[in-house]
């Protein structure tokens, strides 16, 4: 008798064994044991064949994902498979118990398949997962993957016994009505007081998808006024390093909704501005020229766009002038700046050009003239 046999025509095999065990407890017995046997023997079979495949197939793969999987279901399947032999093969016997008797001993069955097929799925979620995490994850510039990934390991798992939990308990006929009100309850009372995290963790999400600033790059707050280097994006909050080498850590919520210059992207090449008062009475064309040609023989001022200089507005006390021109990062502008300042003030002693301060001329009059 062949396993395709057993499995297509159980009657016939009971059949087949009361003909030479005419005792009908031990015939049932025997028919227990002779299923269990081809449960056995299905399972090194389709164990064989797994076998085969991760040794033909998976090697012409560069991925170790396969191999993992494989090898996963290669551990399951024989349990699987015992667990439905048994629930076969009592389902022939099952006149021998009483009604409550079966429940129980199917109950059981039933949970340990349940139990085998949740940890099946878990345990390929956490290969999946360790694959993102180090062929995907670890190679990102953001850190919210990672912190992501225990968090959503979590979620999963609770979800998948979750749902296990709910079908061995709707087989036991166990309402499971007031259980979903009491979680749904319990998770409105979870939310509203953890209201703060999960906008910070959505903002994270927005900023992982959006990703308006990566690790490394120079950004400035508008609000705030803050400037300083990312140095990291997790989940909840972005830590900045500002320029008094003090962390700065911003929910990521305050982020989202918040104006945000990322002076690195897309070109990391920074303008410089600088704002130069002269005397009335100075040569603001002569003064003009004389600050373009100071910014073109700097090596670090670009070529292009070419330094300008514009006359700017007439103040109370001074004629305002601006130099602008640009560096190739902008980890250089405050020292470009401050090389310009100085060659402008050395130039302009030299040339006799008068930097006014600020005065007030007062007329007093006499005799009430």
């Amino acid at each position: 008798m062949g396993i395709a046999a057993i499995i297509l025509d159980l009657k016939s095999v009971r059949a087949w064994i009361a003909y030479y065990v005419p005792d009908s407890v031990m015939g049932d017995l025997a028919f227990m044991g002779l299923m269990l046997t081809a449960g056995f023997v299905l399972a090194m079979i389709v164990k064989l064949i797994v076998k085969l495949v991760e040794k033909y197939v998976t090697t012409a793969t560069e991925t170790d994902l396969d191999d993992k999987v494989l090898s996963l279901v290669n551990q399951s399947i024989a349990q699987v498979i015992y667990i439905i032999a048994f629930y076969f093969s009592f389902d022939e016997i099952r006149e021998h118990f009483s009604e409550h008797s079966q429940k129980i001993i199917i109950g059981i069955a039933v949970t340990i398949f349940v139990f085998l097929i949740c940890r099946f799925f878990s345990r390929l979620f956490d290969i999946v997962l360790q694959w993102f995490i180090e062929n995907v994850a670890s190679k990102t510039e953001t850190s919210i993957d990672d912190e992501l990934a225990p968090l959503i390991d979590r979620l999963v798992k609770i979800f998948i016994y979750v749902a296990g939990t709910g079908v061995v308990l709707k087989y036991f006929d166990v309402d499971l009505t007031g259980l979903a009100i009491g979680g749904a309850a319990v998770s409105f009372a979870v939310g509203y007081a953890s209201q703060d995290t999960l906008a910070n963790m959505i903002a994270g999400f927005v900023i992982m998808i959006d990703r308006p600033f990566r690790v490394g790059d120079r950004v400035k707050m508008v609000t705030s006024g803050l400037i300083g280097d990312v140095i990291r994006i997790g989940l909840r909050s972005t830590k900045i390093l500002n320029f008094d080498n003090h962390v700065v850590i911003i929910p990521n919520s305050e982020i989202a909704k918040s104006q945000l210059i990322n002076l690195s992207y897309p070109d990391p090449a920074s303008r410089i501005k600088l704002d130069i008062p002269v005397a009335y009475g100075t040569d603001v064309n002569m003064v003009k020229a004389l600050l373009v040609n100071l910014a073109k023989a700097h090596p670090e001022v670009l070529e292009d766009p070419e330094p300008k200089s514009f006359f700017i507005e007439f103040k109370d006390s001074e004629l305002l002038l601006t130099l602008i021109c640009r560096v190739s990062h902008y980890k250089d502008e405050f020292r470009v700046a401050e090389d310009l300042r100085l060659a402008i003030e050395k130039s302009f002693r030299e040339n006799g050009i008068v930097i006014p301060f600020p005065q007030i001329v007062v007329h007093q009059r006499e005799n009430g003239k």
